[in-house]
C-alpha cells in the first residue's frame, strides 16, 4: 500500500513553468533559480537578523583591536632585535635607547631589564642597571645564556678599575 506523504505530493504538484516559491507566477527568464518579479524582490531584501549583525560587529572590533596590539608586540620585539643586536656589537648606548623603548611599554619584562643591566653596566649608568635589576631581582631566569651574561656583568662590574 503506497501513502502519499506531503513531499511527494508537492514534487509532483510542481509547475516548471511557474515561480519554484510561490507555484502562483511565471518566472522571469536568465536567472539560475527560476523565480518571479515579486519573489526575487522579496528574497533580495530579506532583512539580516540583528544577531548577524551584532556578531558581525563584534567580530569586526576584535579584529581592530587584534591589529593594533599586534603592531603595538611587534614593534617592541623590533627594538628588543635591534637592542640584541647593538650588545653584540658593543654599542652599548645604542643598546640602552632601544631597550628604553622596549621598557617603556613593558616596564617589567625579564630579558629586557636584564639586558639593561648589562648595557647599562658597560655604558657606566649604575641608576638605570640598578632600576633594571630591583624590576627581576625575585624572578626566575631560566634562560641560561642570559643568567651567565649577567652574571659576568655583575663581576666584571664589580671588580676596580685602574686609570
Amino acid at each position: 500500500m503506497e501513502e502519499n506523504t506531503p513531499s511527494a505530493v508537492q514534487e509532483t504538484e510542481l509547475n516548471e513553468s511557474l515561480c519554484v516559491n510561490c507555484q502562483v507566477n511565471p518566472f522571469e527568464a536568465g536567472h539560475p533559480i527560476n523565480l518571479c518579479a515579486s519573489c526575487r524582490t522579496s528574497l533580495i531584501n530579506y532583512p539580516i537578523p540583528k544577531w548577524i549583525k551584532i556578531f558581525a560587529i563584534c567580530l569586526g572590533v576584535v579584529i581592530v583591536v587584534s591589529i593594533i596590539r599586534t603592531q603595538f608586540y611587534i614593534s617592541a620585539a623590533i627594538d628588543l632585535g635591534k637592542s640584541e643586536k647593538a650588545i653584540e656589537n658593543k654599542e652599548y648606548l645604542t643598546a640602552k635607547r632601544e631597550l628604553a623603548k622596549v621598557l617603556k611599554k613593558f616596564p617589567n619584562d625579564l630579558k629586557a631589564n636584564a639586558e639593561m643591566i648589562i648595557a647599562s653596566a658597560y655604558s657606566f649608568d649604575r641608576v638605570a642597571a640598578g632600576t633594571a635589576f630591583d624590576k627581576i631581582v625575585d624572578k626566575q631566569i631560566d634562560d641560561d645564556d642570559l643568567y651567565n651574561c649577567l652574571l659576568y656583568t655583575s663581576d666584571a662590574a664589580d671588580e676596580p678599575r685602574h686609570v
